[in-house]
């Protein structure tokens, strides 16, 4: 019969890889291992200041090892949240098509301090994110095939939509591509 209490050590120890016998971490061990759980996230690919902090809590790093480790690397610039906006709004605009409103909303959901992403999406201007929802459009329409005009209209018109582009942003966009659809096939304009 198990005493109370006998299992759950047991299976902390197993999560853990450590058994109630060992010595807790020192501080030298934890900043050691944060380090390190720092230098793969970064490896693969830059993160936010938030995104690292939620990386160290998860891997059981004390809060303050983890404010001085992640201090530390904003002093040698190897966390910088207002060049990791100015990057993700480059990348996911000309890439993803993303507007302004989404990249503000992913760069948010990545823990950015609100005025560093309103810096970095300030710098996409309208002819610029025109322009992205141009490209969207048209690559929506070109995969379409065999869809009847009205109906590819509204799909593209969603789509842009869904991503974030204001109306007047969408139904210019949606104008345009289809009108130069039609001018392709020879049909002309149906609305």
């Amino acid at each position: 019969m198990r005493q109370a209490g006998e299992g759950v050590t047991q299976g902390k120890a197993r999560r853990t890889g450590k058994s109630d016998h060992e010595q807790p971490e020192s501080r030298d061990e934890a900043l050691e291992r944060g380090r390190n759980i720092l230098l793969v996230q970064l490896t693969a690919q830059s993160r936010s200041r938030a995104e690292l902090a939620k990386a160290l809590r998860k891997k059981d790093i004390p809060e303050d090892v983890a404010a001085e480790l992640l201090d530390r690397f904003e002093e040698v610039s190897l966390v910088d949240d207002e060049a990791f906006s100015q990057a993700w709004v480059a990348s996911r605009q000309r890439r993803k098509h993303r507007s302004r409103r989404m990249l503000m909303q992913e760069l948010r959901n990545k823990g950015v301090d609100p005025e560093v992403a309103k810096e970095a999406v300030d710098e996409v201007d309208d002819d610029a994110e025109y322009a992205a929802a141009l490209d969207l459009a048209r690559s929506r329409v070109q995969r379409a095939g065999d869809v009847p005009a009205e109906k590819l209209r509204t799909r593209v018109a969603g789509l842009l939509a869904r991503r974030g582009y204001s109306s007047s942003i969408v139904w210019r966009a949606v104008a345009e591509v289809m009108e130069s659809d039609d001018e392709l096939d020879g049909t002309g304009p149906d609305w």
